[in-house]
């Protein structure tokens, strides 16, 4: 949806990204699939809404660890509960 690519970093552990390319969907589909607000959504779904949204992903060394996205000027804020720990 948007050409910015943004980064920021926290310690060396942590980083909050906009590059589309580095975005998990096979873990932000398991983030929602088992949330209470979408359970069982689609990945095609999932994949359709990131393709139209600017999106956010936290990561640590391990990989990611967390998702946001917004579409258009509304904000989807994740929660604690979007985060792995």
């Amino acid at each position: 949806m948007s050409e910015h690519l943004y980064e920021w970093r926290r310690d060396p552990d942590y980083l909050v990204s906009t590059n589309p390319t580095d975005l998990d969907i096979v873990v932000i589909h398991g983030f929602l699939t088992h949330s209470y607000w979408v359970p069982g959504i689609p990945r095609d779904v999932v994949a359709r809404s990131i393709e139209h949204s600017f999106c956010f992903g936290l990561y640590n060394r391990d990989g990611q660890i967390g998702f946001a996205r917004s579409r258009k000027q509304e904000m989807e804020w994740f929660r604690p509960d979007q985060v792995h720990q």
